[in-house]
């Protein structure tokens, strides 16, 4: 059997290149020879290089394709935009004929592919169209070569991907149908250079996308063939740019999208592509005619007129190695050369010296998966390419691995007949063959009837050398007893220190001689290992072990396999934090890398000094920044992989400043807030991502939560906040009046920079109110900082806001799956110099008081009174931040005597004014204990008092604690019970009943009543049931209210009623676990007690 792993095609219609729009490809060529200017290494589907150093070896600094290449005019080729496996690409570069070599550019402004260029007569390159991650564009940009700038080139009446651009000979550059979405499109536009705007002309006759357009020599464009609006056309139609009209010519002979149209010397335009069959346009006549059969018929390929006036195309789909030559005078194609490995969809220019440049584009790998390409390779003339075409090694055993194994590097490597049967069962020698003796093989059964591995071979299938990162085809010939049984692969990087990676469980297809093939992309390691894992068990666990003692047949392959010299070195980017942002404290440098090879280690740096280093992704390093001097630092990455070579980044400019004060997280607030004025307030790294994308602790960080992050996207690509500071722009304090710098690092999209922020500030970090300060919309796609500047407002705690949207308009808080919202709260110095005026106005001078006495007073500030205390002496009785300031004071907490009252208001400023001093006289009547009175069995106040207590008669509960005559109920009518244990359980400790003026208890006075229980640790379901009698001799119990204790242990419940009339009352307290409200209870835990006292 065979078996591939499993792999897609780029998704949706393939874009054809569009060759006839650059005048480059007119001049002549050689006759066949290939160089390769590096040779592509492997990266799986969806990777990417972040280009932010230029390339020195002649590898574009970025893998890419659906990207555009146009020749300068100095010979010099522009590449510009594309994708890079999942990203799209804003970067530029430069190659450079004359050093064979690539260097970095100004970006785009916008990331773009699947747009087109075209260079202009003034020698600038215009870039229209395309598309991103999110949208479609309408927006031109041009290259400037003498300063390698972009600059805006105006805007078309619609966004268009898919569509054709082509330089008409008055200079005007026409954009012709395309697609918009899943829109198909049938507009043009003219872009004038001498005005740099774009303004609308003639409609194609029909919708159209992937099509080709052709200046022919009389000035008309030829419009032929792509998607129509149901399927491929054949149709063709011709612009006139004197009349900016479309006229129907002659259909194709057949229906074509992704083709070439390649102008001949004679005038005719040659059309190849989406079948074998070609077709040349005579413009005289207006017609097609056959033009000869391809050997392989190809879409997405590259076509250039030769010197000799032959057309060569070469690559495309699907997987296309042959290079082909059309002769015109012959009409018959030949096959001239092979370019060894797939390059589908790449951009090429015919160079000065008759070269052509193919650069970028993509191939399969051996699972199928798309690999996006760094490389550039020059068709220059001469013989045909050889193909690498190395030998197959066989191996030999090794006896320190105990395996067999191939020393050195092949197109392939061979067990030959070391492990053909399986321990003793068989010729195998030096079983069981598994690296260092790690598994046994099954000692029973007989050759060839019991299953056993019988070799295995791992070999490219293309000649080349077994490397890194490149497909290669493991091979197992093994005997199978019948269909049942698995059949287990490995492989491992290492072979002298294995780390097994399964490759997948198979069944045998019956008996005998089985053959099983898997293609991988071999990993990074020059000794690597496969092994085979044969068994009779049905069993499966997924994933195996590399191992299992019993199995019939265990065998391992070890070889050498080629170091991927040409990788790419790291390319690494200091991502945080951004340059010129102001830092203190503890800054978190982050470090974001693209690497072909494994990452040894990134370091970080201040200038030459090495500040730390990070082994593993993500790569940071706290820096504490108290270690240099406030100033200006330059901070740099560098990433080194396990071939030691390195990438540097760009250099990040931070001005630190330990002025700033370091924010921590509220759990109050819910968000990082510096709780003293100082210099600033620095949110550190607490905001670093976006909700739950990124890092970012305690998301949302919005005052109370206020408002939700988005969740969608990936952390570094798409948009967040990472800081947010506040400082005074002069120095010293944040204070009320002066002038303060909010500064953000945000993370723009990478992918486009659309994003906008929108700051807010607010004078009470309590408050809704926010005020707009500014919305800013960042430069470019990198992380960066935007600012604004604001007075601070009165307020002593102030905050702004950080609203990093993509899309939308400017509000405090919005809705949007990319949305990140961060607050900074911090303490503000007051500028209020004056204290509140306070004056006492109850009591007034000399009062007498008794029980409980409201003291009031008159306060007021010019900024408000935020709080009135009231003082004895020097002794804090109470406190009230509400207008009117008044406070209920129970004199009966001191004793009686004459004592000095003042009151201090607090403005928000911390001002303190102070009352002047109002003498009081406190004349309450004395308290009085209870005695137990042994005929009603019961504490007893026999006298009229204010207040009557059983001070400790009651603590306790049945025999459970101190409690004397329990169970103190009148007549021993409810007795308490003993389960439990004293003060773990349920016990009412004592009672007290007092007059809430300090008078006599007498008939009509509220009074209050005070219980002192404790309550069992978990104290929801305890209750303590107030009654009260008239006639404490013949009681008739009233119900009063049901009270819980607030929390485990001692508690003290309160509650009011009116005395009746009778000259001897009582008061009841039922302390219960559960159960309802009762006079006398007989649950396990229930505690009764009574007071008795005298009324007037």
């Amino acid at each position: 059997m065979t078996e591939r792993m499993s792999g897609a095609g780029p998704a949706g219609s393939r874009r054809p290149l569009a060759w006839g729009v650059l005048p480059a490809l007119l001049l002549a060529l050689g006759t066949g020879c290939w160089s390769e200017l590096e040779q592509e290494p492997v990266l799986p589907l969806g990777s990417e290089q972040d280009a932010l150093v230029a390339s020195t070896s002649g590898m574009m600094s970025s893998r890419r394709y659906r990207h555009t290449a146009t020749k300068l005019l100095d010979g010099r080729v522009l590449i510009a935009g594309g994708t890079s496996g999942g990203a799209i690409l804003a970067t530029a570069e430069i190659y450079d004929p004359a050093t064979k070599s690539f260097t970095a550019t100004g970006s785009l402004a916008t990331a773009r592919h699947l747009h087109t260029a075209v260079l202009l007569p003034d020698g600038t390159v215009l870039v229209a169209g395309g598309s991103n991650a999110s949208q479609v564009l309408a927006t031109a940009e041009r290259f400037h070569p003498a300063s390698g700038t972009w600059t805006a080139a105006g805007t078309m009446a619609e966004a268009r991907t898919y569509h054709a651009m082509s330089l008409l000979q008055d200079g005007r550059v026409l954009v012709s149908a395309g697609r918009h979405w899943s829109a198909s499109l049938a507009t043009a536009e003219l872009f004038n250079p001498a005005t740099n705007t774009w303004s609308a002309t003639g409609p194609l006759s029909m919708t159209r996308y992937d099509h080709s357009a052709t200046v022919l020599p009389n000035g008309k464009v030829l419009a032929a063939g792509g998607w129509g609006p149901a399927s491929a056309t054949a149709s063709a139609e011709l612009y006139d740019p004197a009349t900016g009209t479309w006229m129907a010519t002659g259909s194709m002979l057949d229906a074509r999208a992704r083709h070439t149209a390649t102008l001949l010397q004679d005038g005719r335009v040659l059309a190849v592509g989406d079948t074998r069959r070609t077709e040349l346009y005579n413009p005289a006549t207006g017609s097609w005619t056959a033009a000869g059969l391809l050997t392989d018929g190809r879409s997405s390929h590259a076509a250039a007129r030769l010197s000799d006036g032959t057309v060569l195309v070469a690559g495309g789909w699907s997987k296309i190695l042959s290079v082909e030559q059309f002769s015109p005078v012959t009409g018959t194609w030949s096959v001239v050369d092979s370019i060894c490995t797939q390059r589908l969809e790449p951009a090429s220019v015919v160079l000065d010296d008759g070269s052509v440049l193919f650069a970028g584009g993509f191939y399969f790998n051996g699972a199928g998966s798309q690999v996006m390409m760094s490389t550039a390779t020059i068709w220059s003339g001469g013989p045909p390419a050889v193909c690498p075409n190395l030998p197959s090694i066989t191996a030999a055993y090794d006896p320190s691995l105990r395996v067999p194994r191939c020393s050195q590097t092949g197109s392939a490597c061979v067990s030959g007949g070391l492990l053909n049967g399986h321990a003793n069962v068989g010729p195998e020698p030096n079983a069981p063959n598994a690296i260092s003796s790690s598994c046994s093989d099954s000692l029973s059964g007989t050759y060839h009837v019991t299953p056993s591995i019988d070799a295995i071979r791992v070999y490219t299938g293309d000649g080349s050398a077994l490397s890194e990162r490149r497909p290669a085809t493991i091979e197992v010939t093994y005997w199978a007893a019948g269909p049942y049984g698995k059949i287990e692969l490995f492989t491992s990087a290492s072979a002298t220190s294995p780390n097994w990676v399964w490759l997948g469980t198979y069944s045998p297809e019956g008996s005998g001689a089985q053959v099983l093939r898997k293609t991988v992309d071999l990993p990074v390691g020059p000794l690597q290992a496969v092994r085979a894992k044969l068994y009779q068990s049905q069993s499966v666990t997924v994933p195996p072990p590399a191992c299992t003692w019993g199995a019939d047949d265990v065998d391992d392959l070890v070889f050498a396999v080629s170091g991927d010299t040409e990788a790419l070195p790291p390319v690494v980017s200091l991502s945080g934090p951004s340059s010129g942002s102001r830092r203190g404290g503890t800054v978190r440098l982050r470090a974001e890398v693209a690497a072909d090879r494994t990452v040894s280690r990134v370091e970080f740096y201040r200038g030459t000094v090495l500040l730390g280093s990070d082994t593993t992704a993500p790569y940071t390093f706290d820096w504490d920044t108290k270690t240099v001097a406030n100033g200006a630092h330059s901070l740099t990455a560098k990433a080194i992989d396990n071939t030691n070579a390195s990438g540097t980044s760009q250099t990040v400019t931070l001005t630190v400043d330990n002025a700033l004060g370091a924010a921590s997280y509220s759990s109050g607030l819910r968000a990082p807030w510096c709780s003293a004025a100082g210099g600033g307030c620095d949110s550190g790294a607490l905001l670093e991502g976006r909700g739950t994308v990124g890092p970012e602790s305690n998301q949302p960080n919005t005052i109370n939560g206020s408002c939700p992050d988005g969740t969608s996207g990936t952390y570094g690509v798409e948009e967040s906040n990472e800081a947010v500071r506040v400082y005074t722009s002069e120095g010293g304090t944040l204070r009320e009046g002066k002038l303060a710098t909010v500064e953000v690092d945000v993370r723009p999209n990478k992918l486009q920079s659309n994003g906008q922020l929108d700051l807010y500030y607010v004078a009470s970090a309590g408050s809704s109110n926010w005020q707009l300060l500014a919305t800013l919309t960042p430069s470019g796609t990198q992380p960066q900082v935007l600012s604004a500047s604001y007075v601070l407002p009165v307020g002593t705690l102030q905050a702004v806001r950080a609203r990093f949207r993509y899309g939308g308009l400017a509000s405090p808080c919005g809705s949007g799956s990319y949305i990140d919202h961060d607050d900074l709260v911090f303490a503000v110095a007051s500028s209020d110099t004056l204290s509140p005026v306070v004056s006492l106005t109850s009591p007034a001078q000399g009062a007498s008081l008794q029980g409980t006495a409201a003291l009031t007073v008159n306060a007021s500030d010019e900024r408000g009174v935020s709080r009135v205390d009231f003082y004895r002496g020097t002794a804090l009785i109470g406190s009230t931040t509400l207008a009117p300031y008044s406070y209920s004071w129970d004199t009966r907490a001191v004793a009686n005597g004459t004592y000095g009252l003042i009151a201090r208001a607090y403005d928000a400023a911390g001002n303190v004014g102070t009352s002047g001093t109002v003498s009081i006289t406190i004349n309450n009547p004395p308290s009085v204990g209870a005695t137990y009175d042994a005929t009603l069995r019961a504490p007893r106040c026999s006298a009229v008092v204010a207040q009557c207590s059983s001070g400790t008669l009651l603590n306790g509960r049945a025999n459970l604690g101190p409690e004397p005559n329990q169970p103190n109920t009148i007549h021993g009518s409810c007795p308490d019970v003993s389960g439990g244990g004293y003060h773990s359980d349920e016990s009412l400790d004592a009672l007290r009943v007092y007059t809430n003026d300090g008078t006599l208890l007498s008939a009509g006075k509220t009074v209050t009543i005070e219980a002192t229980v404790w309550a069992y640790s978990s104290y929801a379901s305890d209750k303590l049931d107030l009654y009260y009698a008239a006639d404490a001799s013949a009681p008739s119990w009233n119900y009063i209210t049901t009270l819980t204790p607030t929390k485990g242990g001692a508690n003290t419940l309160t509650a009011s009623y009116v005395l009746p009339a009778g000259p001897l009352q009582a008061i009841r307290g039922h302390f219960r676990y559960g159960g309802v409200a009762s006079i006398c209870g007989t649950s396990g835990l229930d505690d009764h007690d009574d007071l008795i006292f005298a009324v007037q």
